[in-house]
């Protein structure tokens, strides 16, 4: 099985980023991800994790290598919360969660409009 960096290092070639490219789309400064991604540093937190699966388009368990890219991701919802919320992520009552899925709607049906 590829190691974390492997993979960073896999999904970001095929989006033909740089290391640059994605440590800003992620957040991260670019030491960090060089860091992630040559193995120097292999013990991320969740939130740069979901950061770093975010800006590549990719879900946490198919950067962490858990999960094949041979089908179309599909994002559960507990996969949502933990990119949002992290380890909080069970502090999120259900009715709060669907106003964060109303409101990533509307946005991309705004977005949609431009």
């Amino acid at each position: 099985m590829a190691s974390f960096g492997e993979q960073i290092r896999k999904y970001r070639k095929a989006k033909k980023m740089t290391q640059d490219e994605l440590a800003e789309a992620a957040g991260l400064h670019r030491v960090t991800l060089a860091n992630y991604e040559t193995g120097r540093k292999d013990n991320p937190s969740a939130e740069n994790v979901a950061a770093i699966a975010s800006a590549l388009g990719v879900s946490i368990l198919q950067l962490v290598g858990e999960e094949s890219v041979s089908r179309t991701p599909e994002l559960s919802d507990a996969d949502v919360k933990f990119a949002l919320f992290g380890g909080d992520a069970a502090r999120i009552t259900d009715e709060q969660f669907e106003e964060v899925k109303r409101f990533a709607k509307y946005i991309a049906q705004r977005e949609a409009g431009k």
